[in-house]
């Protein structure tokens, strides 16, 4: 509810102060309720809870309350994305784009790197610009065609940032952020420029707004070249959207300026799912000879828990957990948490000690990650409430009762 309430907001600056608010209440509060309600009545709620599960690592006072159980883990599924994309590229490793010159032509291949924004393409004009003349650059062309047009479940047809399409190439996550005042329509962000398809978006606009683009590929790709030629070439080039030709020769292959420790960070903090469903489909294009597919996302992340952690009954459809198909207990949530156990830093800090990745849909509360216990330990604790109506912090108000 709380989610919902912030994205009323239009202006990223605004979400962030509201939701300032809201944490620093929420937390005041807790310390009231927290101090009123010990541990055994929380213990005792979640038993009452039929759709409800929670286990704490092995250990004194260890607790498990149908650890067994399949649910629905909402976002906790991006702990199951940021392990097998640090497991499987490591912390340092950085996804890239290419380019190549035609002639007069500049290609913009896209290999899925979802971290292309506008400050990204200043970095690339920058590199660009040390390889080639680009005075002599008549035509900016984009080869999109490493991702089909691709629809992962439980992506929603609205134009919010959260159900932005995913693509072989994008920039600023496939959204675009507006403003409109009486100076008229403008880019909300001072990095990013207006370009043709943003005036059209853009029509009935009032005040600030952040939307995801419309469509597929095609309308990611287009609007990725709009603002890739403004930053790199200072208008508008000619736009062709095809199939990268034989012959072009490759001058420049830029690596993120993100390394992937600090793409799950901020994809873990801000809970994005364009991000983690970008690396869902490209760790099963690696494992598929190259080739993107849902399908193939899904077989990768379903045999690397089966071998890695030897998972029997479950069901992967997203990396993002925007499917209500998708089913965890919380014993297989708490053992990604402690495969994530090296990389606890990456996970958001709810509260002093507890660092966790939440999961909030209609009726369904999750929370997964770790907590500190009296002693200093980082334990390793899931939690997961399925269609019962419980309050935005009570997941955290539990989860400080376990660390006391």
């Amino acid at each position: 509810m709380i989610k919902r309430f912030i994205s009323k907001f239009k202006s990223p600056r605004s979400r962030v102060a509201v939701n300032v608010v809201l944490t620093t209440a929420l937390t005041v509060g807790f310390a009231a309720s927290s101090q009123a309600k010990p541990l055994a009545d929380y213990l005792n709620e979640v038993k009452a809870m039929p759709e409800a599960s929670l286990l704490t690592a092995a250990g004194p006072d260890a607790v498990d309350i149908r650890s067994e159980k399949l649910l629905i883990p909402a976002s906790t599924m991006k702990l199951l994305t940021a392990y097998l994309a640090l497991d499987r590229w490591g912390e340092d490793h950085r996804l890239s784009t290419e380019f190549y010159r035609s002639g007069d032509t500049l290609w913009v291949r896209g290999l899925g790197d979802p971290n292309l924004t506008s400050e990204e393409l200043e970095l690339v004009a920058l590199a660009l610009d040390k390889k080639l003349d680009l005075s002599g650059i008549k035509k900016l062309a984009v080869d999109h065609s490493y991702f089909p047009d691709i629809n992962l479940d439980g992506r929603g047809k609205s134009n919010n940032p959260y159900d932005a399409a995913n693509s072989a190439i994008g920039v600023n996550y496939n959204t675009v952020y507006l403003k409109r005042d009486r100076r008229g329509l403008y880019s909300g962000e001072a990095q990013t420029p207006m370009t043709p398809m943003a005036k059209k978006l853009g029509r009935w606009v009032k005040g600030s707004y952040r939307m995801s683009l419309p469509g597929g590929r095609d309308k990611a790709a287009q609007y990725f070249a709009e603002v890739f030629s403004q930053i790199v070439f200072g208008k508008q080039l000619p736009i062709e959207i095809s199939v990268l030709p034989a012959g072009a020769e490759k001058v420049y292959t830029h690596k993120n300026s993100k390394t992937m420790a600090r793409v799950v960070e901020q994809m873990l903090e801000y809970s994005n799912n364009y991000t983690a469903n970008q690396l869902f489909l490209l760790l099963g294009a690696e494992a598929n000879g190259g080739v993107v597919s849902e399908q193939a996302a899904i077989d990768y992340a379903s045999r690397r828990f089966r071998d890695k952690l030897a998972w029997k009954e479950f069901a992967i459809f997203d990396g993002a957990g925007l499917s209500r198909k998708n089913r965890l207990n919380t014993k297989q949530l708490l053992s990604v948490a402690e495969q994530m156990r090296p990389w606890r830093w990456l996970l958001p800090s709810a509260r002093d000690h507890i660092r966790a990745k939440t999961g909030t849909m209609l009726r369904i509360s999750s929370l997964a990650g770790f907590y500190r216990d009296p002693k200093g330990h980082w334990r390793a604790f899931a939690l997961m409430i399925n269609d019962e109506d419980v309050t935005f912090d009570y997941r955290f108000r539990l989860s400080e009762q376990l660390g006391r």
